[in-house]
């Protein structure tokens, strides 16, 4: 009878201190912070797309002949006419100016080119200015200029050569032409005039 009164007394000793400990004890609740996520807008970009210029607006400006295709070109000509003639290029600029009231001028500096004849190679430096009109309509371009000043340095196999009147012994070539048909980009002019085709560049 002692030892079964001793084993319920433990068990029950046993269950007061596990009432205990349960009653005691001490809870912890995690809390958890959650932050929102930051939305950034990206940067609004605005394309801006130049229209083409067409007819007279696109003509109008400042152009550098490139020089030798033209003479390359002016050379074929020659050739095909059985005349005389192989032109090439050698430096200088040929320029020419439309506004948009109409008025041209050209300007010609240090332009040089060689020739060669039956009777020599020449090479001929012009410095010229010109001053005139144009025209565009139907998709025509017509330029006329005038020779307002001009002056021809001409060497014959080395040699420098004065010419009567300041003259060349040979044609200069240049460009004027009525209604011919042209084509034209923001940076490139191209007209074909008695066979020849000549391309301009936009300048400043």
């Amino acid at each position: 009878m002692q030892k079964i009164s001793l084993m319920i007394a433990l068990a029950v000793l046993a269950a007061a201190c596990s009432s205990v400990t349960e009653s005691g004890s001490t809870v912890t609740t995690a809390v958890s912070s959650t932050t929102a996520p930051t939305t950034t807008e990206a940067p609004t970009t605005t394309t801006t797309t130049q229209a083409p210029l067409t007819g007279a607006a696109c003509v109008t400006g400042s152009w550098e002949l490139d020089s030798d295709p033209f003479f390359e070109e002016v050379t074929t000509v020659m050739i095909r006419e059985e005349a005389p003639g192989e032109f090439r290029f050698v430096g200088g600029t040929y320029r020419i100016s439309l506004s948009s009231d109409g008025v041209a001028s050209e300007q010609r500096e240090d332009w040089m080119f060689t020739v060669r004849t039956d009777f020599g190679d020449l090479i001929l430096t012009v410095n010229a200015e010109a001053q005139g009109s144009y025209s565009v309509g139907d998709g025509l371009l017509s330029l006329e200029l005038e020779q307002s000043s001009s002056n021809i340095d001409v060497l014959i196999d080395g040699l420098p050569v004065e010419m009567p009147d300041g003259g060349a012994p040979v044609a200069i070539p240049s460009v004027s032409f009525t209604d011919t048909p042209f084509t034209c980009s923001q940076d490139t002019l191209v007209v074909t005039a008695d066979g020849v085709t000549s391309t301009w560049r936009r300048g400043t």
